[in-house]
């Protein structure tokens, strides 16, 4: 009876605790879905997304905030309704506690929403077993949070907690299981601050709580920052460039993370994105320094893209010409991106004579020149993502179409403020068939 009156409680409060609901809900595989292009548009223009290998329709309207787990097929969303948990596989649909922001831990083990609260994961999929979600700490508040395990012992856990969207706070605790379905929280320490100097937004924790990702207000590009041992942080990785919040993989090694067609660092678009602009998921390694391409939309919209524990990456998806504001989850493997171009190509940094980097760069101008209906003001860096949509016999049929009529237009326009832009006028179809066959091209 007292489980009964608590788990009430938490359901006044927090709202979100009806009944498992099942919905009927597009589980269908798409391994080379197309991209969106103009109508009759040529056979280059049509992009097969091979990395994209599902897509499941979201029954409610979902908000911008969610979360795959690591290892079950489930993905924790905020929705105008309240807070809910998918079943990727089977689209069945379970509300949870809270509002807005829930975010499973890298374990497993909790679901953490605002507050800020924990609930048992396993008392979530258990009827039987739900009980009123765990208040944290008493002086622990916000919400924008990201998890991370410190360390491990046995059913005991360190997490780390970052909370908050704008000047992000941090604070370590350890929960220990007890006999008899209990557990005990005990912090370990003070919240502080990491870099407290930084103008940091859209702060996420990698999962292992040892670095995050944030965009840097003063250098105008998303970084990585590492956490040391007394709180301090170091930037170790700058993308050159500003981006929506960013995903670690659970290695570590890989971010995630969508860019927008407008070539500006708005931080108000990267936290709310805009349908006017077209925005693509991205993957960048940070081992060899890389960028490749998940999605290449140009009539709908990826956003927010997260890592599972299997390496594949979820992301929301919305048609722009869909006026119900019908959404959906997409899943897709990095593994099979096909190609992966320098991320210093994409911030326009092509040193004078690196003919490689100019010509990869003009051809992804052409392309979004022929074929996108959203790059009517066409800038190096978005020329370069285009690049990302070659292939070779996509690229060969592009420079015989459209290379001669062209290419003056892209060394005065486009690329005229890289440092050999002009010489790309002096180019021939043939030049640029050799680049196409060089795998700069894809």
């Amino acid at each position: 009876m007292r489980r009964l009156l608590c788990w009430l409680i938490a359901c006044a409060c927090l709202g979100g605790c009806a009944p498992r609901v099942p919905y009927t809900v597009d589980t269908e595989v798409q391994p080379h879905e197309l991209a969106r292009v103009p109508d009759r548009a040529p056979v280059y223009c049509a992009v097969a997304e091979d990395a994209v290998v599902q897509r499941v329709a979201i029954p409610d309207t979902p908000r911008w905030f969610f979360k795959p787990f690591a290892q079950r097929p489930l993905v924790a969303y905020a929705s105008e309704h309240g807070n809910n948990l998918i079943d990727l596989n089977t689209g069945y649909v379970i509300p949870t506690p809270g509002d807005r922001d829930p975010v499973p831990t890298p374990d497993e083990v909790f679901l953490t929403s605002p507050g800020v609260y924990l609930t048992r994961v396993e008392d979530l999929l258990n009827e039987q077993r739900r009980g009123a979600p765990l208040r944290l700490l008493a002086d622990l508040d916000g919400e924008y949070q990201s998890p991370g395990v410190l360390r491990r012992s046995g059913p005991d856990r360190d997490y780390r907690l970052m909370i908050g969207r704008f000047k992000p706070s941090v604070r370590d605790f350890r929960v220990r299981h007890e006999a008899a379905d209990g557990m005990s929280i005990e912090p370990l320490g003070e919240a502080w601050r990491p870099c407290p100097r930084r103008r940091l937004h859209l702060p996420m924790l990698a999962k292992d709580g040892r670095e995050f990702g944030a965009y840097d207000v003063e250098a105008g590009s998303t970084r990585v920052f590492a956490i040391g041992g007394d709180g301090g942080c170091t930037p170790v990785d700058d993308l050159g460039m500003p981006t929506g919040k960013v995903s670690f993989s659970f290695d570590g090694r890989f971010l995630t993370f969508h860019l927008a067609v407008l070539d500006q660092a708005s931080l108000s678009l990267a936290e709310n994105p805009d349908d006017h602009w077209t925005s693509n998921v991205f993957v960048y390694d940070r081992r060899t320094r890389r960028i490749g391409r998940i999605t290449h939309h140009t009539a709908g919209n990826a956003y927010y893209p997260a890592f599972r524990g299997d390496g594949r990456v979820v992301y929301l998806f919305k048609p722009l010409d869909d006026v119900l504001g019908r959404y959906s989850f997409g899943v897709a493997d990095p593994a099979r991106i096909r190609k992966w171009l320098p991320i210093h190509w994409y911030t326009q940094r092509c040193g004078s004579g690196d003919d490689a980097c100019h010509r990869t760069l003009a051809l992804g101008a052409l392309w979004g020149y022929a074929c996108s209906t959203a790059d009517a003001d066409l800038t190096p860096r978005l020329a370069a993502l285009n690049t990302l949509s070659l292939n070779e016999a996509r690229c060969r049929r592009l420079v015989q179409e459209q290379w001669m009529q062209r290419r003056t237009f892209i060394a005065q326009g486009a690329l005229r403020a890289l440092p050999d832009a002009a010489r790309l006028q002096a180019l021939s179809v043939d030049d640029m068939l050799r680049h196409c066959a060089s795998g700069a091209a894809g």
